[in-house]
């Protein structure tokens, strides 16, 4: 998937920036040049993304080789404005952190490798209309992640393969009190993370995939009154880690697919959730064909994706993803 699938795509800009009609013609020659060259490092031609209006939406910079001569800071300086931007290097860089910091009209933000260590907070805080922010494969330790409150829009925050995560980080979170949405994966997220998590009563939509976390973990995400989304892919969870999400009033949506461990009380869980609409569930864990047809029976308007059902052929991939 698309690290710019997870982050939240909106069409408007600021005033003051010069794009489109609004550019001289020396920058719109720039623009075109930069164009090109990014198109060519990358190996890409849809590295960079125009909309119906032949407005810049999307640069992504990765596979770039660390000694390339070209300046990907010249190069973000001469792009003009677009929303998301997508980039990833080897090897840190102040220089590009400083040209990022400069993209002020970025909504999406994924930053992936060496930029990505404690420091790289400070180059997001000039960026005031944020709305989206992952930070992945880098050393970052997330202990100075609550200074992104500066960012008034931040709705959403993804983390994912960081090989150390501090004690402080997930009370860092909290401290953003904008964030709706946070998704973990392949990082060792705790379950006192999660439990710290919780404070935040404001959570729409969390997601936990290969992390340390298990059981415990989820009786604390039952109560909260605004969760509607969950998707959990532990290896850690079980069927009684389901069963504590039973009294949750709130959840709607369930992404169960990447959870090996799940077994037939699973299902008798979710048939107790009043508010869910649709699961996502594979064959690969322990859950019968028996016990999702009896969950089918049980919860007919409930949309289930496993192949003992042919809900997903009904409505396809598009009718599951939320």
């Amino acid at each position: 998937m698309n690290l710019f699938s997870l982050a939240v795509l909106l069409s408007t800009f600021m005033t003051g920036v010069l794009h489109g009609d609004d550019m001289t013609p020396e920058q719109k020659e720039r623009q075109k040049k930069a164009v090109a060259t990014v198109q060519r490092l990358t190996g890409d031609r849809y590295s960079v993304e125009w909309d119906l209006n032949d407005k810049m939406t999307r640069v992504a910079i990765n596979g770039v080789p660390a000694d390339s001569p070209e300046s990907i800071s010249e190069l973000l300086g001469d792009l003009g404005q677009f929303r998301d931007l997508e980039l990833s290097r080897a090897v840190a860089n102040d220089q590009e952190l400083q040209a990022v910091s400069r993209l002020t009209f970025l909504e999406s933000c994924a930053i992936s490798g060496a930029l990505v260590t404690d420091d790289v907070v400070s180059y997001l805080l000039p960026l005031k209309n944020l709305e989206g922010i992952v930070l992945s494969n880098g050393p970052l330790t997330g202990a100075n992640l609550g200074r992104l409150r500066a960012c008034p829009k931040l709705a959403s925050l993804y983390l994912g393969h960081l090989k150390e995560f501090s004690p402080e980080a997930a009370g860092q979170i909290c401290e953003i009190s904008s964030l709706r949405r946070f998704s973990v994966y392949f990082t060792p997220f705790k379950d006192a993370d999660v439990a710290t998590l919780a404070r935040n009563k404001n959570w729409t939509y969390l997601q936990f995939t290969k992390t340390e976390i298990t059981d415990s973990a989820l009786e604390s995400l039952a109560t909260l009154p605004r969760l509607t989304h969950l998707s959990v892919g532990e290896d850690g969870v079980t069927s009684a880690g389901i069963q504590s999400l039973a009294k949750s009033e709130s959840i709607e949506w369930m992404d169960l697919r990447f959870s090996k461990n799940l077994d037939d009380a699973t299902t008798d869980a979710l048939a107790k959730m009043p508010r869910l609409r649709k699961v996502m569930l594979l064959d690969k864990n322990n859950i019968s064909a028996e016990a999702v047809k009896r969950l089918a029976a049980q919860r007919p308007k409930l949309l289930i994706q496993h192949p003992a059902t042919d809900h997903y052929q009904k409505v396809g991939w598009g009718g599951f993803m939320e």
